[in-house]
């Protein structure tokens, strides 16, 4: 099931409300994924997550087939890395979509999982390439 995505705040709005102790890196890193998604989506782009027995973070697409997926943590790890792929693997058989990104802090890596094909890239080089036009995700 996909919905529409709208609980991102700010993160300067974010933190001065939370605890000073809190630090959920992951957190921060999908509100600011999320804030680059709206800042550059056209009128026939939607942003939707999708849950099911996994979670995959953003679904960016038109009015037909989605067009982009997109996990965000702060790093993938042995703990972690069963719902960070389980979520966007299972997100993108559903979906039909043959390729997803997982952006995280500072990893680069690039994976094929059952066919499909998975990039892990550090956010800020994935807002940058798309300022600039040159991703392809």
């Amino acid at each position: 099931a996909s919905r529409e995505a709208y609980d991102h705040v700010i993160n300067g709005m974010r933190q001065a409300v939370l605890m000073p102790q809190s630090t959920d890196n992951g957190k921060l890193l999908e509100n600011l994924v999320a804030l680059d998604l709206f800042r550059r989506r056209g009128e026939e782009r939607k942003i939707f997550y999708w849950t099911e027995k996994h979670e995959c973070d953003f679904v960016v697409g038109g009015n037909q087939k989605p067009e982009m997926l997109i996990q965000v943590c702060e790093e993938v790890m042995t703990d972690n890395q069963d719902r960070e792929y389980g979520g966007i693997v299972a997100a993108m058989k559903e979906l039909q979509v043959d390729k997803g990104v997982i952006l995280t802090m500072n990893q680069s890596d690039k994976a094929n999982v059952d066919g499909l094909s998975i990039v892990t890239m550090p956010v800020w080089k994935w807002i940058t390439e798309s300022l600039s036009g040159t991703t392809n995700n």
